[in-house]
């Protein structure tokens, strides 16, 4: 069985050397019974908590959504779509956001203020005023829980004061994400899993940005991996192109259908990219005029051939659609309009159809 993330990133702490795993030191009753932090490095003056995140969050996204589903505002969609791009339809999408952001990130904010009790009893039970803390989080798996969004939560619950000014929770210095539940594609198309610092100044400051900057690379090298810089042009965790590890190996395993070999084509050749919202209005029209009548009863086989074409191209749009957030409602005077042009074509290619309906409702009616 493959090991977790949490026992592999313990196993590779084990080969640093200068750093102690508390549990296996020689402890007094005191510092046996206290609520501690996992390791020691730096001969002691940096104390390390350790914090895996495996619960997914997802259903709490899902249950606060649903509540609104039925809104004339919510927007109607073909497949799934990203949170942000159903709220920007919203009046209150952004109070809807930050509840949805809360109720994500609400282990986030219990595991933080856990880890600086810890660091804080470990300073004061080993006599280490001094020593410094930092937090490392481990997610494997939890998709929703985005680097942009861990980073967002956890420089809000850090930046938390009491009412004096002065900052709640002081006994952390420095956070760094180890995540393999995004990864970041790389020009030779293979995989980049983020190892992210975040330093967490006014609250505090930290002194042993070497000890990380190994690590980062021990950890590479422990994984037969190589350490790639982020580009000078990202200039916040919002700028980084994350990708869902879960979500990509569904994809890359799951039986290929046509239709989701048409739309894998679109995404490599999204050539709809750089139409207007107008210019999509008039290939939405064309696409629906050209499918219509090879659907029609008594289509000819020509036109029925003839569809072929569109049958993919639809895909393709419908999948360009997505990617902006467009709701269909946007479609729908051009519907209106196909609809009853398909409905006059039709009665006066079979009149009889309106016979027989007109002579279904008298009998109904003589009842």
């Amino acid at each position: 069985m493959e090991k977790s993330l949490d026992q592999r990133f313990k196993e590779f702490l084990s080969t640093l050397t200068g750093v102690e795993n508390i549990d296996n030191l020689n402890m007094t009753q005191q510092q046996n019974n206290a609520n501690k932090a996992d390791y020691f490095a730096e001969n002691r003056q940096l104390i390390i908590e350790l914090k895996s995140f495996e619960t997914d969050t997802e259903h709490k996204v899902e249950k606060i959504l649903e509540s609104h589903r039925s809104r004339p505002e919510f927007p109607d969609f073909f497949g799934k779509w990203e949170v942000n791009k159903v709220l920007k339809y919203l009046p209150d999408g952004k109070e809807i956001n930050e509840r949805l952001v809360y109720a994500v990130t609400s282990s986030l904010r219990t595991k933080y203020k856990a880890a600086n009790g810890q660091i804080k009893d470990t300073k004061s039970t080993f006599n280490l005023p001094d020593s410094q803390g930092l937090l490392i989080i481990l997610n494997e798996r939890i998709d929703i829980l985005s680097p942009d969004t861990i980073f967002f939560a956890l420089r809000e619950v850090a930046s938390s004061k009491y009412a004096d000014e002065t900052f709640k929770f002081v006994e952390i210095n420095s956070i760094l994400l180890v995540s393999e539940a995004h990864f970041s594609p790389i020009s030779d198309d293979s995989k980049g899993f983020p190892i992210i610092h975040m330093t967490l100044e006014p609250v505090n400051t930290f002194s042993y940005e070497n000890f990380i900057e190994n690590l980062k690379k021990k950890w590479a090298e422990f994984n037969n991996a190589r350490i790639v810089t982020a580009s000078e042009k990202i200039r916040s965790y919002k700028d980084l192109d994350y990708e869902s590890v879960s979500k990509n190996k569904e994809e890359n395993t799951k039986v290929i259908h046509r239709q989701d070999s048409w739309v894998k084509y679109y995404k490599w050749n999204p050539y709809f990219r750089s139409y207007d919202e107008k210019m999509l209005l008039w290939m939405f029209k064309i696409i629906m005029i050209e499918l219509a009548p090879g659907f029609l009863k008594g289509a000819s086989q020509q036109q029925k051939s003839k569809i072929k074409f569109w049958i993919e191209v639809f895909p393709h749009f419908m999948e360009e659609v997505n990617h902006r957030g467009i709701d269909m409602k946007f479609f729908a005077p051009i519907m209106k309009e196909l609809g009853k042009e398909t409905e006059k074509e039709m009665k006066e290619k079979f009149p009889d159809l309106e016979l027989k309906k007109n002579s279904r409702s008298k009998r109904t009616s003589n009842k």
